[in-house]
């Protein structure tokens, strides 16, 4: 064998050896390109999944947020129109003095005293004071109430003095101890 061919057999095999070296890096290159963008691929697919899911929980927690503040305002106007009622029964009750009178004359009976002074607010001391005295000493036996000179900001109803004792029959004082059972009528009627 000549130089020649041992020479060109050397570079013949070495070039087969390239080949197959190239062929197979070209093959584990292709693999891991494949491999990574297999994963690339899952990488995507699980954070649109955990992007949806976040999306769903999101849009979850607003409309438990919007649903929570609806409520608050409906319960605001409801409050509000329960608020309009019951003032609006008072005032009617303060305007009709027959009954505005009745319904004091009651409440003091009702606290159990028999005598004392009778505190109104300015208005109703002027508009009704002496016909609630005559009512009052009348219609309670054994009473003696006299009309008190002081005035009171109330809404109305009446305050009892009886030396150091007050009793307290103001119209505000009545509807804030009964404001939740009023509420829950008022509430029943026009909803």
């Amino acid at each position: 064998m000549s130089i020649e061919r041992i020479t060109s057999k050397i570079i013949d095999d070495a070039r087969a050896e390239a080949d197959v070296i190239l062929k197979q890096s070209r093959d584990e290159r292709d693999s891991i390109v494949n491999d990574a963008k297999e994963k690339a691929q899952e990488i995507i697919e699980t954070q649109k999944t955990a992007g949806e899911s976040e999306k769903a929980k999101i849009i979850e927690r607003k409309k438990a947020s919007a649903e929570i503040e609806g409520r608050k305002i409906m319960l605001h106007e409801k409050q509000k129109l329960i608020d309009e009622v019951v003032d609006g029964a008072i005032q009617n009750l303060v305007e009709e003095k027959q009954k505005y009178v009745d319904f004091i004359v009651k409440g003091v009976e009702q606290s159990g005293q028999r005598q004392g002074e009778i505190i109104l607010n300015a208005k109703d001391r002027e508009e009704i004071g002496e016909q609630l005295i005559m009512a009052l000493n009348t219609i309670i036996s054994d009473s003696n109430f006299e009309l008190s000179k002081e005035t009171r900001p109330l809404l109305g109803g009446f305050v009892i003095r009886n030396g150091n004792i007050f009793i307290n029959g103001s119209i505000e004082n009545i509807i804030e101890e009964i404001r939740d059972e009023i509420a829950l009528e008022v509430a029943k009627i026009i909803f």
